[in-house]
């Protein structure tokens, strides 16, 4: 009888310094809560317009296949109608127009000068 009254006041002095002990272990995550709170929500916004930035490629692009090539195609085949011009020869040589000629501004004779005649005063 004895060790079942060891082992029951035992069981209860367990009990009881576990209840002392979560009273220290009590934590209030409600600032923390608060914060993943917003931090979900504005990633969930920020994915909500990633989709739908990508549903609009999507259908934009589905618009170009089936409306905007087949109009291109249809010009281009259009285009093969029309007779080619080919360029003269006059339209491809090339004649740089005259502007000025070096002769007009400097003269051809050059005067050789000493180097004294270079120098700084002093």
């Amino acid at each position: 009888m004895s060790i079942k009254c060891g082992a029951d006041k035992r069981d209860e002095i367990l009990r009881q310094t576990a209840k002392e002990y979560s009273e220290y272990l009590e934590v209030d995550a409600t600032s923390e809560r608060c914060t993943l709170d917003r931090e979900l929500e504005s990633m969930l916004t920020r994915l909500e317009e990633y989709g739908s930035l990508l549903e609009r490629t999507r259908s934009e692009s589905r618009h170009t296949l089936d409306v905007l090539v087949p109009q291109v195609y249809s010009n281009y085949q259009k285009k093969d109608q029309y007779p080619v011009r080919t360029p003269t020869s006059s339209q491809l040589s090339f004649q740089p127009p005259q502007i000025f000629h070096a002769e007009d501004y400097f003269t051809r004779d050059v005067q050789k000068t000493d180097a004294s005649s270079l120098m700084l005063p002093q």
